[in-house]
């Protein structure tokens, strides 16, 4: 699939400033804040709203979440989830020709 969105259920501490998101591009590979770079920073958002961001395309690997403050205090990091945003091949392969009879 492509076009993917990681969302997560909005913060609700007054002082939650934003949103780390932390992806591993390795099927299988195990997420964290150790070894893995900030894929996105995703501001708090308004009452109602889900935090969310866009995957990067044709990649796979494993995604996580933690939340941070105003004084930079952050959580831990959420559940890790596995994604990819590679397009399935949907193509049906071309009919078989030169079909005889011998």
């Amino acid at each position: 699939m492509s076009g993917a969105t990681l969302e997560w259920d909005r913060g609700t501490e007054p002082d939650l400033k934003e949103y780390r998101v932390w992806l591993c591009y390795v099927k299988d590979c195990v997420v964290n804040r150790t070894g893995n770079t900030v894929y996105a920073t995703v501001p708090q958002t308004p009452l109602g709203t889900k935090p969310s961001t866009a995957l990067p395309a044709n990649t796979e690997g494993q995604a996580t979440v933690d939340a941070g403050d105003q004084t930079g205090n952050r959580s831990s990091v959420g559940p890790r989830v596995p994604f990819s945003t590679i397009p399935l091949d949907i193509t049906a392969p071309a009919p078989p020709t030169g079909i005889v009879t011998r």
